[in-house]
């Protein structure tokens, strides 16, 4: 999953400039807040999941954080194991002879591997490998007979590698395998231990001795998600899925030597994400992903069952397996489609499904106000699921947050735009379901009103919409016209909302991308991209006549990401984003006519923010795609 984005008060900040001033902006530098921090993970490990003593399930997983959850019977507990950003991929757990949860688990900001462990002092954690500018990948971790962590991992350029932790502490990591991925560590009744990985289109299986390392094929195909289990006899199990068959095969080796074989090799594809346990009687127990349902295998004295434990969402992604001590199964696994984590048992011959904990997308087309008091206002857009997806608002007081739904719909969202009337109260204009809204609250309580909408000819209409006040509280929008691909503009009075369009053409594609302010004379001003993929910088205005649109600027791919503030004389000044010169570009207008200026070049700059301050300087806000930044640029 890709994982899930955070709001966070420098972003909203920057990218919400055109309402408000830069007051915020401290002299020591910017102060983060999160906003709506729902939480985030993918890239679980086939060892994600861990029952303890009582048969209770424990999870752990992260992206943004790193999180672990546990039930304790009744209900779902939750911890932040580490809440440094950027960590808790490729989580793998492994419970104390205590209890005593032990985590191994990617820093993707620093490519580094971390490890954590919780005591009757809370949580620990230390970083294993520092990491460097190559990822870091597929995360092992298993605990000796003295709770001391050992762990595997793949390492970019470097391959496979084998660390563990004693009473002296971390010893150095040992390369084991110059092409080894995919590594699943197990260690056996003596403490020593055995990795399955990938190497070179094989399967291999590697045990330490007092010797060293010892290094067997198992399986010479390309394979991947490979999981390792010992049986009572010490003796190594493999499940993995064959990348070119599309199967999930499983191998065991006896003293006649390994032997591999097909579990599910039916049409479609089946085997990846595989988990594998073995129960008391050394009998193995697969869950794993087939045609994007989770499956589960097992194999008794009549051959190997298969059955789908469940089919709805896209279900199945990065499964662990654990069996109770009656040998039952438990499945913990990611549901795409809903971004839930969920574990599943088998009781009584029927699966029962608990839901651990649920992800969201949080943050999208967001436009911020402060208001007089100096109270933060926010819209965005939250994205519970892929076919969940609600109008979100917030607002700071001294408490904290207030985070209020206003609408939601089963089919899309679109960008919001946010406006103060003089009393504080917000107003918001927003593309969903196909229609262009208008929101506003009344008695305490979010109204909505619809504004434009073509549900005739099904166009999603409003996209890309801007919204000012008037001096009487009114609402004006700029937005982008669906069914004729013209740049429209719809303002309320007394008798309620009139729609115009303010230039179509047949042969370019106006408004996708509109920044809207209001004159002093109180009539619209409109900076907005022309075009799709041949685009220019436009920008319209009305006056008594009616309205007059020109062109700027038309060399080259411009107008990305635009944004535009009047000054105190009324002329406009706009930022957007130059494809063409991978540039940030400012322009304005004065008596002598449009200027432009380069602020820096950038890769997927877009989108730009510009506010102007009480002095008339001009600030712009953008992302620096070279470096992944939000950036700051003020005009001397």
């Amino acid at each position: 999953m890709s994982i899930r984005h955070k709001i966070a008060a420098f972003l909203l900040l920057a990218l919400g400039l055109q309402t408000f001033a830069l007051s915020s902006v401290r002299a020591e530098g910017w102060v983060t807040e999160c906003v709506d921090c729902p939480r985030s993970f993918a890239d679980m490990t086939d060892r994600s999941l861990a029952l303890d003593g009582d048969g209770r399930p424990h999870v752990a997983y992260g992206g943004d954080n790193l999180y672990y959850a546990w039930h304790d019977g009744i209900a779902w507990h939750y911890e932040t194991a580490d809440p440094t950003p950027g960590v808790g991929r490729d989580a793998s757990l492994a419970l104390g002879k205590q209890g005593n949860p032990h985590i191994a688990y990617l820093d993707a900001a620093n490519k580094a591997v971390k490890y954590a462990y919780r005591d009757a002092l809370g949580w620990h954690t230390a970083t294993v490998d520092p990491g460097s500018d190559i990822s870091t990948r597929h995360i092992s971790l298993a605990l000796d007979s003295n709770d001391y962590p050992h762990l595997t991992y793949y390492l970019a350029e470097v391959g496979l590698r084998y660390v563990y932790q004693d009473a002296a502490g971390w010893h150095e990591p040992e390369d084991l395998a110059a092409l080894g991925s995919a590594g699943s560590l197990r260690l056996d009744a003596t403490d020593r231990p055995h990795v399955a990985y990938a190497e070179e289109a094989t399967v291999k299986c590697a045990y330490k001795d007092h010797l060293g390392w010892h290094t067997e094929v198992v399986d010479a195909r390309y394979s991947e998600n490979l999981s390792l289990a010992l049986d009572s006899n010490g003796r190594p199990h493999v499940s993995y899925y064959f990348a070119a068959g599309y199967d999930l095969m499983y191998a065991y080796k006896d003293h006649l030597g390994w032997h591999p074989e097909i579990v599910d090799g039916e049409e479609g594809w089946a085997g990846r994400y595989s988990s594998l346990a073995l129960d008391a009687d050394d009998r193995p127990h697969i869950s794993y992903e087939g045609d994007g349902d989770l499956k589960y295998a097992h194999k008794d004295l009549g051959g190997w069952h298969l059955e789908v434990v469940a089919a709805e969402g896209d279900a199945g992604l990065f499964t662990s397996i654990a069996l109770d001590e009656e040998g039952a199964p438990w499945i913990s696994h990611l549901e795409w489609t809903g971004q839930t984590l969920n574990v599943v048992r088998l009781v009584a011959g029927s699966w029962e499904s608990q839901l651990v904990d649920h992800a969201a997308v949080v943050g999208m087309n967001s436009s911020a106000a402060m208001d007089a008091g100096g109270t933060l206002h926010v819209s965005y857009v939250q994205q519970d699921e892929w076919t969940s997806i609600a109008l979100m608002y917030a607002r700071r007081d001294p408490s904290g947050w207030l985070i209020e739904c206003i609408d939601s719909s089963s089919i899309d969202a679109g960008h919001s735009s946010l406006a103060l009337d003089e009393d504080g109260n917000p107003y918001i204009s927003y593309y969903i379901g196909g229609e262009l809204r208008y929101a506003f609250k009344d008695a305490g309580h979010w109204q909505s009103e619809l504004v434009a909408v073509d549900g005739s000819h099904g166009y999603r209409e409003g996209g890309y919409t801007s919204l000012a006040l008037d001096k009487d509280g009114y609402g004006h929008i700029s937005y982008h016209r669906a069914d004729m691909e013209a740049l429209s503009y719809a303002y309320q009075d007394a008798d309620g909302w009139h729609n115009e369009v303010v230039i179509w053409t047949s042969d370019k594609i106006m408004g996708k991308g509109t920044a809207l302010s209001l004159h002093p004379d109180g009539y619209p001003r409109i900076a907005f991209r022309v075009g799709e993929y041949e685009d220019d910088f436009g920008y319209a205005y009305k006056d008594s006549a009616g309205w007059h649109v020109v062109f700027p600027k038309t060399e080259g791919q411009v107008g990305y990401g635009i944004s535009m503030a009047l000054d105190a004389n009324g002329f406009p000044h706009a930022s957007y984003y130059n494809w063409t010169q991978g540039m940030i570009e400012y322009a304005y207008l004065d008596p002598m006519g449009w200027h432009f200026e380069s602020i820096e070049p950038a890769t997927f700059g877009f989108p730009t923010s510009l506010a102007l301050d009480a002095t008339g300087r001009v600030h712009v806000a953008y992302h620096q795609g070279l470096t992944g930044e939000l950036r700051l640029a003020h005009r001397d």
